[in-house]
């Protein structure tokens, strides 16, 4: 069994050829081999192709994303609950789960030895539905505005993601939303946003939920209350550091499952759209074998 062979996902959307590159030199001087997969637009075309070549490729035991956070999406859907040991390379527009899973100061090297030979630890994912996410879902305010950014890519991401989402304060209400948590029934009467979290970033480098982590066995909420505009924005702009949970909009705990019975809010996971409510979510603990990166 050769250990260094790998399936290799790429989001035809992003240049990658000299990161490609470099994953194939560093490949093949382990002596291993790499099988490409281009992503498909929709997910479970993504991982019907992936089933079929790791069905016609017995001996691949290890998987490899190139992309940001959608493209990690594609890949935590494919590879749930499968043997498959995962490495990541970010190269996305946000790449926030990357923000919380390497060091600051990893270089591309650090990163790509990580993802070819780090120890895997077996990961929390979230599940709203039928789908899995791995990094953050939200519903609201956040559901609405990926849905009208999606397809408009940036080479400044976070400033991108703060234009749009001021904007957005100016022009959405918030909504009665009604909802189930563990500890029981809850309803807010004007919610701007409601933040289901696995890592603590989203929005292109905004620590939406501190307390969140891919290994605590539960979920992070977070909910923020639609209010006068200068109170949205304090809270808006305190998301950066994290400070925002002290403020009086804003609500925050822990969930293992989740009912949205509202209907009709716009759903974003891992800042892909997915529809609209009611929804359910849970955790899916232990559910995706990530690699860490090498010390």
């Amino acid at each position: 069994m050769n250990n260094f062979n790998y399936l290799l996902l790429i989001n035809p959307k992003v240049r990658h050829r000299r990161i490609i590159a470099a994953i194939e030199r560093r490949v093949a001087e382990l002596g291993g081999e790499i099988v490409r997969c281009t992503m498909s637009p929709d997910v479970s075309q993504t991982c019907a192709d992936v089933k079929r070549i790791l069905k016609s490729q017995p001996n691949i035991y290890n998987a490899l994303v190139v992309g940001g956070d959608g493209s990690l999406h594609q890949a935590a859907n494919c590879f749930a609950h499968t043997e498959i040991n995962l490495g990541m390379i970010p190269s996305g527009t946000g790449n926030d789960f990357a923000r919380h899973w390497y060091d600051k100061s990893a270089g591309f090297e650090q990163m790509l030895e990580g993802a070819l030979r780090g120890s895997p630890i077996v990961i929390d994912l979230g599940k709203i539905n039928d789908r899995w996410f791995i990094n953050v879902a939200g519903v609201g305010f956040d559901g609405d505005l990926i849905q009208r950014i999606a397809s408009r890519k940036s080479l400044l991401p976070k400033l991108r993601y703060m234009i749009a989402a001021l904007r957005q304060l100016f022009r959405y209400q918030g909504r009665k939303l009604q909802l189930t948590l563990d500890t029981g029934a809850q309803t807010y009467e004007r919610s701007l946003l409601f933040v289901i979290a696995n890592s603590p970033f989203y929005g292109a480098g905004m620590r939406i939920a501190p307390q969140a982590s891919p290994t605590s066995g539960g979920l992070s909420w977070v909910q923020i209350d639609d209010s006068r505009l200068l109170t949205k924005l304090k809270a808006f702009t305190s998301i950066y550091n994290g400070s925002h949970l002290a403020h009086p909009s804003v609500t925050s705990g822990h969930l293992k499952h989740l009912s949205i019975e509202t209907p009709n809010l716009a759903i974003q996971l891992d800042g892909e759209p997915f529809g609209t409510t009611p929804l359910h979510c849970s955790v899916d603990v232990k559910a995706l074998k990530l690699r860490k990166p090498l010390n």
